[in-house]
């Protein structure tokens, strides 16, 4: 496939499968190839109508006073939402400092156009974005890496003094908060005044970022919010063997079909389903072993977790196979969007949704979006970089280019390589005819004679593909942002840098280029 970039716009369209490390379910499921498609629901989106009835009144109320506080006024979406009049659309994430990786506003992205395309036919969307709260993983939430004209830099807060702790009410680490505010050289914003949480910090940024464009955000811990799940609670806990045996088979049909269950049995061969949410934030398991429960490892009788159910739900967390079933009954998504690994929960869960009787959404995969500025951008086509190339490291797109000189090059080391080989050999036979003794010691010296060669022959390499300075300086900047350290930038890489500099207009380009649930890979100017 030829580069298909255009001076006016300054974009290329890629098909998926060139993006690297996709799983094969979430490929399949948006080529339609193999089987995927039918362990997920998959509805043509044209067709999609409102199916939900009115909402309770008191979540509308609890959504709509969160979102104010976060500075994000969406009381007339909820209200047409609260009479069933539309399209419900939903997408999450786990909170993650200063905004996380790319691949988080391109998810919302992917609401705010599908919300679009239905609005062209007539149809009516609102669109809410799960805040995940509840994760304990703080390595991903604390950390993040931030690009620039001139460094690259991973900022991670200290050690925790404990992962098992929901991180959406742990108020966001000093240390972590000022390095940001000195790299970035900024005064401090709102969303990161001293004190507040890395839930209230993600939320009040996607608010301000993607304001007055509708986005319901949804706290995963809202008590109202749990309250509605409270007969599902109770529902998986009195048939927690049996949701333990169903996703068990249903992860070996998966397996069957020629691809990778997301989510596996812990060493202990139980999932996890629920938690309970301790004092400090605390996150312990809910386990059953044959009826008799558990909590963080100490057994207890079912009333006592039933009990639990029905007093405070809000004390309980979902894991990763229980979420979208609590939040496909108290949201009643239409269509959930999601990455790879979120599409790959919902064909594990198919048979939970059965069992609970809860409606599962259509499920769709997120568009897939990288971003550079358009100068680096510029480099495929000055250089004739072919789409396959793009992901490759930089010293390999540049030998491609002009391969005549680290062939000389590689060549004349060889040869010379194949003369020294049989110098030492005659060299090493003298000695060792000599003095048997010396033979080991011979083959030490000739073995470091070698390496060095090697070194000799890898640093005329790298001087062969940087003669060309210039290019190699353009093709390496773009290898950088497109590919960084080896991962796809949307993964690895912070947006609110492109944020700062380029404003609502990154948002607009976003929404404007992305393509949820299809196959192809968008790579956008700014």
């Amino acid at each position: 496939m030829s580069s298909l970039t255009t001076a006016a716009t300054q974009s290329i369209a890629l098909p998926l499968n060139l993006y690297p490390g996709l799983n094969s379910f979430a490929l399949d499921l948006v080529t339609g190839s193999g089987t995927a498609g039918g362990f997920v629901r998959r509805t043509a989106l044209e067709s999609v109508t409102p199916s939900r009835k009115r909402a309770p009144d008191a979540l509308v109320a609890a959504l709509e006073t969160s979102n104010r506080a976060w500075g994000n006024d969406v009381s007339a979406e909820l209200e047409r939402w609260r009479e069933g009049e539309t399209v419900t659309l939903v997408a999450g994430q786990q909170v993650c400092f200063a905004g996380g990786p790319l691949l988080i506003p391109v998810k919302l992205a992917s609401l705010l156009r599908l919300r679009d395309l239905l609005a062209q036919k007539g149809v009516a969307a609102t669109v809410f974005f799960w805040l995940a709260t509840e994760d304990h993983d703080y390595e991903e939430a604390a950390s993040i890496t931030l690009a620039g004209k001139d460094f690259r830099r991973k900022l991670r807060a200290a050690a925790p003094d404990g992962n098992r702790r929901i991180v959406g009410p742990r108020p966001v680490d000093a240390a972590l908060r000022r390095e940001f505010l000195e790299l970035m050289g900024i005064e401090t914003p709102r969303w990161l005044r001293e004190g507040i949480s890395y839930g209230d910090s993600f939320a009040e940024l996607m608010a301000e970022v993607f304001s007055g464009r509708g986005v319901v955000l949804v706290d995963s811990m809202l008590p109202e919010l749990r309250r509605e799940g409270r007969e599902l609670f109770r529902a998986m806990v009195e048939r927690m063997d049996e949701c333990e045996r169903l996703v068990s088979q249903r992860s070996d049909a998966i397996r069957e079909a020629g691809y990778k269950p997301q989510v596996i049995a812990g060493e202990d061969g139980h999932y996890s389903f629920l938690y309970r949410v301790a004092e400090g934030g605390l996150r312990e398991p809910i386990r059953s072993d044959d009826g008799q429960l558990a909590i963080g490892g100490r057994q207890v009788e079912r009333e006592e977790v039933l009990a639990l159910v029905e007093n405070s739900p809000e004390s309980l967390s979902t894991g990763v196979l229980a979420r979208p079933l609590l939040q496909d009954l108290v949201l009643g998504p239409d269509v959930f969007i999601g990455g790879p690994s979120e599409v790959s929960y919902y064909a594990q869960l198919a048979p939970l949704h059965e069992l609970f009787r809860v409606e599962p959404p259509h499920v769709g995969l997120r568009a897939h979006l990288l971003a550079a500025p358009q100068r680096t951008l510029r480099t495929v086509d000055r250089y004739s970089i072919s789409p396959e190339e793009l992901f490759l490291p930089t010293d390999e797109i540049v030998t491609r280019r002009d391969p005549s000189l680290v062939t000389k090059m590689r060549g004349a080391i060889q040869d010379s390589g194949s003369k020294l080989e049989e110098d030492l050999a005659e060299i090493k036979s003298t000695i060792v005819d000599a003095d048997p003794t010396l033979g080991r010691s011979v083959e030490r010296t000739l073995g470091r004679i070698r390496y060095h060669l090697r070194k000799l022959e890898e640093r005329g390499e790298r001087a062969a593909l940087r003669s060309d300075g210039e290019r190699y300086s353009a093709i390496s900047r773009l290898s950088e942002t497109l590919f960084p350290d080896g991962a796809p930038q949307d993964r690895h890489t912070a947006w609110i840098p492109f944020w700062f500099q380029y404003g609502t207009r990154f948002i607009d380009r976003i929404i404007e280029e992305v393509e949820p649930d299809a196959a192809v890979l968008k790579v956008i100017g700014l």
